[in-house]
């Protein structure tokens, strides 16, 4: 039983290689090591199983004999498939094995080398198999890429999936949140549920003729959750192309962007949605005099010290949950 390593100049992978016949094994190793960076090497299957076991995390291929004086190497592949689905195996064939070769299909092993091979042979399995081995990193790499992608997008934006007809098949859970709905109130609608009065159709009439010319369509909308409150989103649509070009779904991301809309517009868009809102308004006396003896900074800051002064020393009961600030020392309260 030994050990050799070797650097390849690919991506770092690792060999078990059994065979009883010594011989064999020292011929084998030079011609291994020019594929793989580590080989392990066994006599027999009881130091195969002790080197798996061992090893097994960084194990990326075997290559055994399918039959041993006294016992059999598919029995090493049942054990090792009953552990690990994904190891690649390579099964080396004599002559009178042939009636091991369904048993080891059955374990559903990578390939088969036919004793005797040649050196043609044995790389051409192996490069194949490689091949595989690498595809299969790079797809599970990617999977884990794009997984992290999938958790930031989620955490980060307010996300919706429609088919092509425009009816909901996905919401995330900040979509939940903004809109004050379940999913099972969203999934099957169509986003007209959140649409706000004061969006104009045209604009919709744009972004529907954009997707489905399969473009990204951008910009702000309106909408209005379910307690009627409304909000602003900055909003990206884009149509998911099956591999024939066709729309297979629209997937839109949003962005809140209420905290920066003017508050003048905000308070324009409560009192038009609530029509029987109580409205007070509020002046800083004088306001010119602050204008005059501080700078632009000291008066924002000023103001925005007396709006937060005034929610806090506004009456519980009223029920009053913000305040609009208007510019110029002049602010509002409003409620339906």
């Amino acid at each position: 039983m030994s050990t050799i390593r070797q650097s390849p100049p690919n991506q770092p992978l690792t060999l078990l290689y059994l065979e009883s016949d010594a011989t064999a094994r020292t011929a084998a190793k030079t011609l291994f090591l020019s594929r793989f960076e580590t080989l392990y090497t066994a006599e027999n299957v009881e130091q195969a199983h002790l080197l798996y076991e061992e090893h097994r995390l960084e194990i990326d291929v075997i290559v055994t004999e399918l039959s041993f004086p006294g016992a059999k190497g598919i029995d090493l592949i049942r054990s090792i498939r009953e552990k690990n689905t994904f190891v690649t195996v390579v099964a080396l064939c004599a002559r009178g094995d042939t009636a091991l070769i369904p048993q080891a299909l059955e374990l559903n092993v990578d390939g088969f080398l036919f004793k005797p091979f040649t050196q043609e042979q044995l790389f051409s399995t192996l490069d194949h198999l490689l091949e595989k081995i690498y595809l299969r990193y790079e797809n599970t790499q990617n999977a884990l890429l794009l997984k992290q992608y999938i958790d930031i997008t989620n955490a980060s934006s307010i996300i919706s999936k429609t088919d092509p007809n425009g009816f909901i098949t996905f919401v995330n859970d900040k979509f939940c949140q903004i809109t004050g709905y379940r999913p099972d109130e969203l999934l099957g609608q169509q986003h007209n549920i959140i649409r706000h009065p004061d969006m104009p159709k045209s604009a919709f009439k744009d972004l529907w003729a954009t997707i489905k010319a399969k473009k990204i369509w951008q910009g702000v909308v309106k909408n209005r959750a379910k307690n009627g409150d409304p909000y602003y989103v900055k909003t990206t649509v884009q149509p998911i192309l099956n591999a024939n070009g066709e729309i297979e779904e629209f997937i839109s991301l949003r962005h809140d962007i209420t905290a920066i809309m003017s508050d003048k517009k905000q308070l324009f868009d409560y009192l038009s949605a609530n029509a029987l809102s109580v409205l007070i308004l509020i002046q800083i006396e004088d306001y010119t005099v602050l204008e005059k003896f501080y700078d632009k900074g000291s008066v924002e800051k000023i103001e925005q010290t007396f709006g937060k002064t005034l929610l806090y020393l506004m009456p519980n009961p009223w029920g009053f949950q913000r305040i609009y600030h208007l510019e110029n020392g002049l602010y509002a309260f409003a409620i339906d």
